[in-house]
């Protein structure tokens, strides 16, 4: 290989990575931040005492606010500071202030819950600094402080790559910098600067409290994990708050349903192996409603909940006041740590994977017997199949979706270039229907997901005025951009303009465009757009002479979330007549359904599970979408159009090979879309 000689180092935008990254975490940033926070400190736990944690808001002389995570009876981060960046390469299993300062380097520990190495981005993104401080005290008496800010063109660590704050000029460093005292106990602290004003508010409120009470409550009652919450001076330890500590005998109130004493069944199987649950607990309360975010059998892993199942196909009534959890024994916990079982930031298992499939029928299997065994309830045979089949159906099309994602049954996507600075071209003609009005043209930042755009990304927006008239106009234009009722900001307000008539030479309308030619640039910053969701751009023209509305426009666009999908097809059961799986009925423009045979033999073997029922019917749905694509043979220039098929493969063939290559692209489409629907489980 040649030497490449000297290169330089990539630019990113961490701000970006940053918000990427809290957009995964499906609950605030405040709810994540704790989750992650005593997650690490309970991964660093020593022994088998209590590991104490405490959050505190605090405001130095210099009046800078602080939000910072100390924790006790833990390591702290050992290992020591890396000094080339050779050394990654190299990592032991303790290298943990290596790794708090590194971007995914896991560790090889099945045990070790804290292993993806993003979880650290949530604390910079809770600071409206994008900066934070840490330091830590170690068992041998080492003292140490570093730091990490991050922008939109890098981030950077503290002190440089070879040198260290420890001891007395760590100490100096952050009485010097944050105005704050150094650890006294063995342990670590991280200190956020400037906390967003949205989690100061979810602390001040008590949602932060909540989410601590339900994300820790076992580890909390099994005496684990001690929290305390200190909000400028106001110290207040975390306790338990109702249902729990959950009853474990009946009463006139209350039902339980435990195991070694209700029942016996201890194993959990799947393909992956045999497992053990270790505790299971579900409890119903007749006299009063559980708070939602307690609702179900909570999962348990390490002392912490994943997510909850709750009692299926029951009323509400009943649903709404059932509560519990599962715990596993360490086998299953390491089983479900794996990334092919659970979703990112430990917020819920990848029920499609067989060790969580497993796992949600004996859940499900239990809360049915402490129904009919207990609260005299029982789920009816067709209610239930009804269940499965609405479930499997909303599953199936979103798979779809989601796997066969270039599949273009209204034949709107066109290939587009990337973003750029010169102005689209104008229409060839204005609307048909309008004699004088509005074009709004945007350009998003990433052509392959709008019209979605992220906090710290730019879209363009063009706007041009039109007169197809023979006589002049006056107007005034407006341009807002709004989330539902709200203004988010104003691009233009009452903007006067002279659209003369169209020119009489060649007939061809007059344009006005706005802003000198260049386009508005809609800068998708936090404190504008901090609440993720639909806006709409809202253009107006009104006549100056009479006041009157002439024309508007409107473009919506979705900040750090994905628009709702809109179905292709319905999908819709029926008893057919027929030995075939499927059968369509109309075409994409009108009406299109795809009918699947309840009476079919496949369908019937699938109709126990819900899993396997939408992995049929996303199967009927994938062969259905390809249907309405090859009945939909032409574009709007009339030439044939059987995307993401091939068409020339197709129509360009000699006549009798046209079956063959029809049958070879639908079958590669096919195999490629399987292919990735199942890719991500593999281990």
């Amino acid at each position: 290989m040649s030497d490449l000689g000297k290169g330089s180092e990539a630019v990113a935008n961490y701000i970006t990575i940053c918000n990427t990254v809290a957009d995964s975490y499906p609950e605030s940033k405040a709810h994540g931040l704790q989750k992650d926070a005593i997650q690490n400190s309970l991964d660093a736990r020593k022994g088998n005492g209590v590991v104490r944690v405490e959050f505190k808001v605090v405001k130095n002389k210099r009046d800078k606010t602080f939000l910072t995570f100390k924790d006790s009876n833990t390591t702290g981060l050992t290992g020591e500071v890396v000094k080339d960046v050779s050394d990654y390469k190299t990592l032991k299993k303790d290298d943990h202030w290596a790794r708090f300062e590194a971007f995914a380097f896991t560790k090889d520990d099945p045990d070790a819950l804290g292993a993806r190495g993003q979880g650290k981005f949530i604390f910079l993104c809770a600071s409206e600094q994008y900066k934070m401080f840490y330091d830590t005290l170690r068992d041998d008496g080492i003292y140490r402080l570093g730091a990490t800010e991050v922008t939109d063109i890098g981030r950077t660590i503290y002190p440089e790559r070879g040198n260290k704050w420890e001891s007395d000029l760590a100490k100096t460093k952050l009485r010097e910098l944050c105005d704050l005292e150094p650890l006294e106990e063995v342990g670590t602290r991280i200190i956020v600067c400037e906390p967003l004003l949205e989690v100061l508010e979810e602390i001040e409120n008590g949602s932060f409290e909540r989410a601590i009470q339900e994300t820790w409550f076992r580890a909390i009652e099994k005496g684990q994990l001690e929290v305390r919450l200190n909000v400028l001076g106001k110290n207040t330890k975390i306790e338990l708050s109702s249902p729990y500590p959950l009853p474990q005998n009946d009463t006139a109130k209350t039902k339980v349903w435990l195991y070694k004493k209700d029942f016996a069944e201890h194993a959990i199987y799947s393909s992956d192996g045999s497992f053990k649950i270790k505790n299971f607990c579900a409890v119903h309360v007749s006299n009063d409603e559980i708070p939602e975010e307690f609702q179900g059998v909570a999962i348990i892993q390490n002392g912490m909940k994943i997510c909850s199942l709750n009692m299926e196909m029951v009323p509400t009534d009943i649903s709404k006041r059932i509560t519990g959890y599962i715990e596993f024994e360490k086998a299953l916990d390491r089983e479900l740590h794996k990334g092919t079982n659970q979703q990112p930031n430990h917020y819920n298992l990848r029920w499609r994977s067989t060790t969580p499939r497993a796992i949600k029928r004996f859940i499900n299997r239990q809360l049915e017997d402490f129904g009919r065994t207990k609260l005299g309830i029982g789920e009816d045979k067709r209610e239930k199949q009804k269940r499965i089949r609405n479930t499997a159906e909303k599953e199936a099309m979103e798979l779809l979706l989601r796997h066969a994602y270039d599949i273009d049954l209204q034949g709107t996507k066109k290939p587009g270039p990337g973003p750029t600075l010169e102005p689209p071209p104008l229409p060839p003609t204005p609307p048909a229907n309008k004699e004088i009005g509005l074009i709004l043209q945007t350009q998003f930042p990433n052509v392959e997901k709008k019209p979605r755009v992220d906090l710290g990304e730019e879209m363009l927006l063009y706007l041009r005025c039109f007169n197809k008239t023979s006589y002049d106009v006056k107007g005034l234009v407006s341009v807002r951009i709004l989330q539902a009722d709200t203004r988010i900001e104003e691009l233009l307000v009452k903007k006067p303009i002279d659209l003369r008539q169209a020119i009489e030479s060649d007939g061809k309308p007059y344009y006005v465009v706005l802003n000198d030619g260049s386009p508005f640039k809609i800068g998708i910053d936090r404190h504008r757009y901090e609440n993720p969701g639909e806006y709409r751009i809202r253009a107006v023209l009104i006549n100056v002479d009479d006041g009157d509305e002439i024309d508007a426009r409107t473009v919506k666009f979705w900040v750090a979330e994905n628009p709702p999908k809109r179905m292709p097809f319905k999908l819709e059961p029926s008893q057919l007549s027929t030995k075939h799986a499927w059968q369509p009925s109309g075409d994409i423009d009108n009406d299109p359904i795809i009918y699947y045979n309840t009476s079919h033999p496949q369908y019937k073997f699938s109709q126990a599970d819900e899993e396997d029922q939408a992995d049929y019917l996303f199967n009927i749905c994938l062969e259905g979408a390809l249907h309405f694509i090859l009945t939909r043979p032409y574009n709007e220039s009339g030439e044939v159009d059987y995307r993401p098929l091939n068409t020339n493969e197709i129509v360009n063939s000699d006549q009798a090979l046209i079956p063959e290559k029809v049958h070879k692209e639908i079958n590669e489409y096919i195999s490629t879309v399987r292919w990735r629907r199942f890719e991500k489980q593999m281990p």
